[in-house]
């Protein structure tokens, strides 16, 4: 229809929030064509996800509500640009839990830190456990990505005895549940045993170089976006629920 249509005036009434004038209607200057058993159009920009088609499930159903990058972002991950509500993820992992107790149950790799910020990530009001652990932000090279403050000094005996501490003084200082405390007392134990956890997944020299060049990160124009890929799929593999 675009194709047919190229030039028109919009056939109904214009977005109520837009970034400057909506002007005529404007076909795509790339070339789509039908794939697969399934028939999917795909551009010819993607040519090697046109072979996968009928391996991918592609939702049409979706729309949103704001034409804005943030408000659109926060939308696709909370279902809500106006008020903050819960990620998808937390709601995963609120749902089904874990499936590694040695690593968070949701993990965000290189998140933005504008369009919404930490608020993509949010478990908002459910429980602070079931918020996304962050590794690194989208200026950070994904060389240089590695969960927070997880390689310590302090013996792994020592640290045993503080975080039972820890708890011993939590529970005879609370007189009622308490979230933040409970969240905070089991990511103070959920770094205890990632420390030799998280390091083992991150470390992509365990992979293949067929492997590493199929994640293209023998190029330099796709080897952050490729090492990302790379360790969500790490990431997945060893239990993590939602990356």
């Amino acid at each position: 229809l675009l194709d047919r249509d190229d030039g028109k005036p919009l056939p109904f009434a214009k977005p109520r929030v837009v970034s400057g004038a909506t002007g005529n209607l404007l076909k795509s200057p790339f070339a789509f064509k039908q794939h697969g058993q399934n028939g999917a159009w795909v551009s010819e920009l993607f040519p090697h996800l046109a072979k996968k088609v009928d391996e991918i499930c592609l939702v049409k159903s979706m729309h949103g509500s704001n034409s804005r990058h943030g408000g659109a972002l926060l939308e696709l991950h909370t279902g809500s640009d106006t008020f903050v509500r819960p990620a998808m993820g937390s709601w995963v992992t609120y749902g089904l839990g874990t499936e590694n107790r040695d690593l968070p149950g949701f993990v965000t790799i290189c998140p933005t830190l504008s369009h919404g910020g930490a608020n993509n990530y949010s478990s908002a009001f459910l429980p602070a456990i079931y918020q996304a652990t962050p590794l690194g932000s989208a200026t950070t090279p994904a060389t240089q990505v590695t969960v927070p403050f997880v390689k310590g000094t302090t013996p792994p005996e020592q640290q045993r005895l503080e975080l039972d501490l820890l708890a011993s003084l939590d529970h005879e200082r609370r007189v009622a549940a308490d979230s933040d405390a409970d969240s905070r007392i089991q990511s103070f134990e959920m770094a205890f045993r990632m420390q030799n956890a998280a390091p083992a997944v991150q470390d992509l020299s365990r992979e293949t170089p067929e492997t590493l060049k199929l994640y293209g990160i023998d190029d330099k124009t796709t080897e952050n976006f490729g090492r990302q890929c790379l360790m969500a799929r790490r990431f997945a593999e060893a239990g993590v629920r939602f990356v």
